[in-house]
């Protein structure tokens, strides 16, 4: 049965990618696509992640029930493990953010900034006259003489 499903999904994946512009892949994408993922956009955060626990727990239920007692035990459990996810979520956010802000301040600390002022040019100076003189004749011994 999962096979067949699975061969359907392609089928369709293939029908909305290779003819999007037909009335029947319209039709398909606002009933697979467009309308789950406005109802998805509907709920929280804390909501989808309760959900997708839910989820993950209904297809263990059998083993959850038989393990916690009852299914007010099995959802409490899920509530609170949608919590505990939520709240790893805002943690990891936490540090990706204070992370991605470290990089920010290294990378904007290697661009000139804009509100410095330009350095003015110094001007050239020009250096007084202490070159050698090349033979003893051009020395100043000769020139007093």
């Amino acid at each position: 049965m999962s096979s067949f499903l699975a061969s359907v999904l392609l089928a369709i994946i293939a029908l909305l990618r290779g003819a999007p512009d037909t009335p029947f892949s319209r039709t398909i994408r606002a009933l697979l696509v467009e309308r789950p993922c406005r109802w998805w956009l509907k709920r929280t955060r804390r909501e989808a992640i309760q959900m997708l626990v839910l989820a993950g727990l209904f297809l263990f239920a059998g083993e959850m029930v038989m393990i916690l007692g009852s299914t007010d035990l099995v959802l409490a459990y899920a509530l609170d493990l949608s919590i505990y996810i939520d709240a790893i979520l805002a943690a990891s956010l936490l540090t990706v953010s204070h992370q991605v802000g470290r990089v920010f301040r290294g990378v904007t600390s290697l661009l000139p900034s804009r509100t410095a002022k330009p350095k003015p040019r110094e001007r050239r100076r020009r250096k007084a006259d202490c070159r050698k003189p090349a033979n003893d004749e051009d020395g100043p011994a000769l020139k007093a003489a």
